[in-house]
């Protein structure tokens, strides 16, 4: 499955991206901006998580792209519909864009494309998102896309030993 737009393309995440993956997630600012995502990358790492989400894909809780720049077709991140809950028509957006080509403008485009694909696909009602609170570039992103604030959960995740709060945003079909 693969979703177009002027600049990017989305593609089914495969074995055969993650050299690609692995390089783009290897970046200090995702591991500190991201729950999942260790720091160095052990060799092999992205093949096996690509491997852990074709199965959780089979299982229908996610679905997961690569981000592909038309102009040379090399891979500038990810992003994802997690946690899909067809039952309350709901999922988590997740994406992470490699620094090289952050402010560009591609996050908006794909995160755009996965909130299109998440209501007219899998006629989700509401897609919501997470970011840790020094991340405010991640807010700025969400508030652009037309998600809204719904509130902070103060020391809500530990990382590093460190307490952190934890923003959700929303946004419903309605209002898309």
């Amino acid at each position: 499955m693969s979703h177009t737009s002027a600049r990017i393309e989305l593609n089914e995440m495969s074995l055969s991206d993650a050299d690609e993956i692995q390089h783009i997630l290897d970046e200090h600012e995702i591991y500190k901006n991201t729950l999942t995502i260790p720091s160095p990358l052990p060799i092999n790492w992205a093949y096996n998580w690509i491997e852990m989400l074709n199965k959780e894909k089979k299982q229908g809780n996610l679905i997961s792209f690569s981000i592909r720049s038309k102009s040379d077709g090399k891979i500038i991140g990810v992003a994802s519909l997690v946690d899909i809950n067809l039952d309350h028509e709901r999922a988590e957006l997740a994406y992470m864009i490699g620094s090289s080509f952050r402010r560009k403008g591609y996050a908006t485009e794909a995160a755009n494309m996965i909130i299109d694909y998440g209501f007219n696909n899998l006629n989700l009602s509401r897609i919501y998102a997470f970011h840790l609170g020094h991340n405010s570039s991640s807010g700025a992103l969400l508030r652009k896309l037309g998600f809204k604030h719904e509130g902070c959960m103060i020391n809500h995740i530990k990382k590093d030993g460190v307490f952190m709060s934890s923003e959700i945003f929303g946004i419903l079909k309605d209002n898309k």
